[in-house]
This record gives C-alpha cells, structure tokens and sequence, in this order.
C-alpha cells in the first residue's frame, strides 16, 4: 500500500508543507484551528511520518549549531578557571554546565566567587557592561551566607550550597534520597547500629536531609549512633577512642572521600567488621562504598534552569526561588558493601 505522503496532506489542507510539518508538530507560530485542521486531514488521508526521515530529521536538528544566546557567569572559589576544572567539587558542575550551554547556545565564563564578595557593586556592574545577566554560583556552606543577594536585572541559581533557600533558586543533591538508599542497603545486609558522622563547622542546613532520614530510619535498627566532630578533617584518633566505646558496624562519612580517614585505618576497621561509607563520593571508583553525587549533571541542569529564567525574563511573570534535588547513586565499593548477615 502506498504510504501518504507530507506533500498529499499540505495540498489536502491548501498550505505549504513546511506550514504543514510545523502543524503536525505542535510548533510555534501556528493558529490551534490551522493546527487541529491540518491534523484531521492528516489522519483521514492515513498519513503516518516516516520514521527514518524522522530520526534524520532529529539528528540534523541536534548537530545543527544554536544561535548565540549569550554569556553566562559561572562562579567559585577558586582563583582561575583552570585551578575550578582541576577541582572534582567545582569542575565537575562547570563542565557539566558549559556542555549543556553550547547545547543552548550560550558561552560559559569564569569568574572568582571573591570578586563578588570583595566588592559587589563593582561586580554585578561589571557583569552589566559585559551584557551578563545569568550566572551561575557554586558556592559552599560557609560562604553562601555571606553571598550579597543579586541586583534586579540578573537571574542566579546557586549549586550544592544551600537546598531550599529563600533567596534564590537552588541545584542540589537529594540527600533524604541519598541516607535512604545507604540505610537500606545496610538494612539488607545485617547491619545493626550505624553511625552518622557529622562534621559540626558545615552548615547544619546542608546536613538536614541526611540527619532527618537517619533519624526517621531509627525503628529499623538496633541502634543509631551519631559522632559530632569540630576538627576537619576528623580526628583519628577521637574517632577510633569513640568507636571503641560505641561499637558501630557502619560509618557514615557525610562528607566526600577525600576527607575520610585514611585507607590504612578503613581497613582494619573493615577487618573488625566495620563498614566505611562516603555520603558525598567525588570519584564513583575510588573503591569506597557509599553515594555518588553526581555533580556533572547538577551542573547541566543548573544551566538549563538559568536558560528557562532567561527567556522568561521578559514576561512579567514572578516565580519564587526553586529547589532541583538531583538523586544519588549508590556504588559497590571494593570492599564488599554490603555483606552477607
């Protein structure tokens, strides 16, 4: 049988076939009744799209270069762009976020965290004279509130610093999400008496959302145990007195690996039959168990939040600051996480 044609339906309905395509695609620029009218034709005819041409069709669109939008800011704490990139914590969301704007078309610049802080007047002036009004800013617990609140004509989303803010809007890890699936892995495997260890100088809100789940997880264990420390990184030897004290079987390090006890000493508390886990993993194969944050896609979808406020920039339309939680994912380790009870 033949098939019906994009040209036999555009004649059908007396209008170019472009206007035609545009139709059955729900695309701008369009009229609902031109719209609904062409899409009756089309299916009185039989026209089905081809689906080779169609997948050819979407492969062009995606290589075919975007128009230029514009710049967006990207800021840290770091001095330049390449000390951000050689940083697991920063590059993974700007390289994250510079892929997805030349997806969108817009060029991704770098600018330290402190020439904000040092002098905002002269920065968001600065951003001003260069055409700026996106930025992106991946800043940390103890500086997200000394961050001075943005200008109008400027559209901000912060990363990984402070979920739920009222100020701005946010990109962060889910962490409720991320102590679920630990706890349940270790539920699984015999595990009896978890510890959170908690570092007290780190925002106490960045911390909320493991520290409830813990807490609402208490009725599924023998024990909970919880270890507040000042020093950072941890004390070793304060952490193996309390441990011997205590007796945990699993150690919930909420913070990322590079900051955990050193592998000698996770060893042998692996040996005594002590679970090491990293709440924050920076290296999803760094051979430790726990969940892996992933910061690339943070950062993608931080810019893509950015783009939607840009382009509804000017309607006259006012949103309040949202919360984009990206879910963890937990990795084995190479120490056998979890075990058999």
């Amino acid at each position: 049988m033949k098939r019906v044609t994009l040209k036999e339906v555009a004649a059908e309905a007396g209008i170019s076939i472009s206007c035609t395509a545009r139709a059955l695609k729900g695309r701008a620029g369009i009229s609902n009744a031109t719209r609904e009218r062409v899409r009756a034709i089309a299916d009185k005819l039989g026209y089905r799209p081809d689906p080779i041409l169609s997948a050819l069709a979407t492969y062009r669109e995606s290589r075919r270069k975007k128009a230029f939008q514009g710049t967006i800011a990207y800021l840290a704490n770091h001095s330049s762009e390449l000390e951000c990139l050689a940083s697991l914590q920063s590059g993974d969301p700007f390289h994250g976020a510079r892929e997805r704007a030349a997806m969108l078309g817009y060029q991704l610049r770098y600018f330290p965290l402190n020439d904000l802080l040092d002098s905002p007047e002269r920065f968001w002036k600065r951003l001003r004279n260069q055409g700026i009004q996106g930025v992106l800013i991946r800043s940390f617990p103890v500086e997200t509130a000394c961050i001075p609140p943005s200008p109008t004509g400027f559209h901000c989303v912060d990363l990984f610093s402070q979920p739920h803010s009222v100020t701005v809007s946010t990109v962060s890890s889910n962490h409720a999400q991320s102590m679920e699936l630990v706890l349940m892995h270790l539920k699984k495997s015999g595990y009896e008496k978890p510890a959170l260890i908690l570092n007290t100088r780190i925002s106490t809100i960045l911390h909320h959302g493991w520290r409830m789940a813990f807490s609402v997880s208490a009725q599924n264990f023998k024990k909970m145990l919880h270890f507040n420390h000042e020093e950072f990184p941890v004390s070793e030897s304060s952490l193996t007195q309390w441990i011997g004290l205590h007796r945990p079987d699993a150690l919930l390090f909420c913070y990322s690996e590079d900051h955990m006890p050193g592998a000698k000493i996770l060893s042998r508390w692996h040996r005594e039959g002590i679970a090491s886990l990293c709440m924050d993993l920076l290296d999803p194969d760094c051979g430790i168990a726990g969940i892996y944050q992933d910061r690339k896609l943070a950062g993608a979808e931080a810019l893509s939040l950015l783009h939607g406020m840009l382009m509804a920039g000017g309607l006259v339309v006012v949103r309040p600051p949202t919360a984009t939680l990206i879910p963890g994912t937990w990795m084995e380790g190479n120490q056998r996480i979890p075990r058999d009870p």
